[in-house]
């Protein structure tokens, strides 16, 4: 009896660690879509939130606005969009995980999502 109870914990402790992989991957390279690690991150998303309607809703959102585009750069209105939708769909895996933010909490931010902003921004003035 202990070993299952054992091997209960063990299993949801391996489903919350790879729920936490993807989240803080996500989370961590939010302002660089292309990073390898994030592209992998957002690739398991389906498996690893399976359960979850609302997280692979907004992953397949995501992935329609970027592929639409694709072969092109984005619109500043598919750039905002896309930015939306990751931090959208963060803040519902952080609320499956127990963290408590919303979307507006982190909508891109850190060094690298401003210097990617002020990039875009030049980009749409030329």
């Amino acid at each position: 009896m202990a070993v299952l109870i054992q091997l209960g914990f063990q299993a949801r402790k391996t489903t919350r660690d790879s729920k936490l992989w993807v989240f803080n991957t996500l989370m961590g390279l939010r302002a660089t879509w292309l990073n390898p690690n994030f592209v992998q991150a957002i690739n398991l998303v389906d498996t690893v939130f399976y359960n979850n309607s609302e997280v692979r809703d907004k992953r397949r959102e995501f992935l329609g606005v970027i592929t639409v585009a694709s072969g092109r750069v984005l619109s500043s209105q598919e750039f905002e969009k896309s930015k939306d939708l990751i931090a959208e769909m963060l803040a519902k895996m952080g609320k499956e995980l127990g963290f408590k933010f919303d979307h507006t909490q982190n909508q891109g931010h850190g060094l690298v999502s401003d210097w990617l902003s002020k990039i875009w921004n030049r980009r749409t003035l030329l």
